[in-house]
């Protein structure tokens, strides 16, 4: 199964994020036997929690899971606009919706820019995902569904 976590740049708490993050993985894990799991841009965030994981655990001896990250680096002598510049990052959004089987979106309270494009293109394929949105930190982690989510914790208090 092949997994998509990604997460705002900005907006967001970065120790909690890594709590959700962890919580999200091991419920993976849980769920899947041969679990991949794709992000984007592992210089920090929820790419850089993965990344750290991945390579703390394969260190250890103990790895639990396979990864692909993706990332966009900007190295430009020139300015350019903005719109073509968030193009760039819409482009790579399409790289992780052709990847992924489910995704989990770390988002903004209202998600913008490329967090809302990648949202709007997993709804357009009618795929699972589960979208954290700060106000929601201390939910754990999210079954996937076609509509954002629905909170373990409340699967596993309905008996489901």
């Amino acid at each position: 199964m092949q997994i998509v976590i990604v997460g705002a740049r900005l907006g967001r708490d970065d120790d909690a994020d890594k709590v959700l993050v962890d919580q999200i993985i091991d419920d993976c894990k849980d769920r899947y036997a041969k679990l991949l799991i794709v992000t984007k841009s592992g210089d920090k965030g929820v790419g850089k929690f993965i990344l750290d994981r991945c390579r703390s655990a394969r260190d250890n001896g103990d790895h639990d899971f396979d990864m692909i990250e993706i990332s966009l680096r900007h190295i430009l002598k020139r300015e350019i606009p903005k719109n073509e510049f968030l193009g760039h990052f819409y482009t790579l959004n399409a790289a992780l919706v052709e990847l992924g089987d489910e995704f989990h979106l770390l988002a903004e309270e209202f998600p913008a820019g490329a967090m809302q494009d990648i949202l709007k293109r997993i709804k357009e394929r009618s795929l699972l995902y589960a979208l954290y949105k700060p106000s929601e930190l201390n939910g754990g982690p999210k079954r996937p569904t076609l509509d954002g989510g629905t909170s373990i914790s409340t699967i596993s208090s309905n008996g489901g």
